[in-house]
């Protein structure tokens, strides 16, 4: 009788362990999700340890805002933005913390528009925290992410540990998921982000009624209670671990008819009284885009985000503040890693030839690095490098 039950038992966890090892390569095969935002966090952690010299949190703006090859090839630091479409700011303090796990940053830049989202749903985004935990590996920080993170509006810490359970009908669009698994597939091969998370696009548009002047505006709106004691916990993780941290509000259009921007704009004032009350920096930039350079009729997509001119100059601008007002300094690299950087850099300039080609043609739209761009930007590459046929 116990030989036939110790049997029973073994058969039952074999088969246990069969479905779970089953469930986590379908998983981390072919119906694994994957998009811009996974890649680029995917792309945050191949970077070797302690490498980076500055890391950007925040949203799209900041995405949009920062390239971090053509950083390197102007100033020569490394830098990442290890940043999520809608990021709301109650993920900034899992996001600091893995940092903090892999990076030893001088400085850590951080956008500070997450604070602006109003209901709970908006700030426990349930897509984000898929893109923030899903590949992250079982550690005690992510067990504390889903104490942190998970709530009545998300789905469970068991769906987050097991995103199949979510994604299991990717298997009815076989075709995205083949473009997943190829995107996935070139980023593993090179084992770095040839263009460390930059998406970038191209066109312009102005806001209807001109733009609002808000260069001496200090009126303010009261941010959600969990936003607030969201940013008052990230405040307080930044001075526990000492982090050297810049608050910066990338500039935005402000319509003279658009409430809702302006109304942001007031949120953005509450909480950089708030960090600077605390003793950090901010400096909100939608108060001076000239200064920039950034024209408000052509250097933006939409009115929260700058297009390539724009991220260009934004870049610029922001590059120089920090290595002459922070004091940010280039560290020494290993031989493998500066040459990957100049590869970067060098791919950036294609990347800015491509969209400026796309946008001849009348393409306008965002991108960022996939296996399709990284094979295009390949052969112009292997084309500026072909001898020149004699006339």
């Amino acid at each position: 009788m116990k030989k036939t039950y110790r049997i029973r038992t073994v058969k039952i966890l074999a088969l246990a362990l069969a479905v779970l090892l089953s469930v986590l390569a379908l998983q981390e095969g072919p119906l694994h999700y994957w998009d811009g935002n996974v890649q680029r966090v995917a792309g945050f952690r191949l970077e070797k340890e302690d490498s980076l010299d500055v890391v950007l949190l925040g949203a799209s703006e900041i995405i949009n805002a920062w390239s971090a090859p053509y950083a390197y090839e102007r100033y020569g630091f490394t830098s990442y933005p290890f940043a999520l479409s809608g990021c709301p700011d109650v993920l900034w303090y899992t996001m600091l913390e893995e940092t903090l796990s892999r990076q030893s940053p001088q400085l850590v830049v951080v956008e500070i528009s997450g604070v602006t989202p109003k209901r709970s749903p908006d700030l426990h985004h349930n897509t984000d925290i898929h893109y923030l935990l899903d590949d992250m590996p079982l550690s005690p920080l992510k067990l504390r992410a889903f104490s942190r993170l998970c709530t009545e509006d998300t789905d469970s810490p068991l769906c987050m540990q097991f995103p199949l359970i979510k994604y299991h009908s990717n298997w009815q669009d076989l075709k995205l998921q083949e473009t997943a698994r190829n995107d996935r597939a070139a980023l593993l091969k090179r084992d770095y982000a040839v263009l460390r998370g930059v998406s970038a696009g191209m066109g312009s548009h102005s806001p209807s009624g001109g733009t609002r002047d808000v260069a001496e505006d200090r009126s303010e709106s009261d941010l959600a209670p969990e936003a607030e004691q969201a940013l008052r916990d990230f405040l307080a993780l930044c001075k526990r671990e000492q982090v050297d941290v810049l608050f910066v509000r990338t500039p935005h259009r402000i319509g003279t008819e658009d409430a809702e921007m302006y109304e942001q704009f007031c949120q953005v004032n509450r909480a950089g009284r708030i960090v600077q009350e605390e003793g950090f920096p901010f400096l909100n930039l939608d108060r001076c885009p000239g200064d920039i350079g950034l024209d408000q009729t052509l250097d933006y997509r939409d009115r929260t985000h700058v297009n390539l001119s724009g991220q260009l100059k934004m870049t610029d601008w922001l590059v120089r503040y920090l290595v002459e007002e922070r004091g940010v300094t280039p560290r020494p690299q290993t031989e493998e890693n500066r040459q990957q950087w100049e590869t970067s850099a060098e791919y950036f300039r294609y990347y800015c030839d491509y969209l400026r080609q796309q946008a001849e043609n009348g393409i306008f739209n965002e991108q960022g690095e996939s296996a399709d761009l990284l094979a295009v930007l390949d052969g112009m590459k292997a084309q500026a490098a072909a001898p020149q046929a004699e006339p």
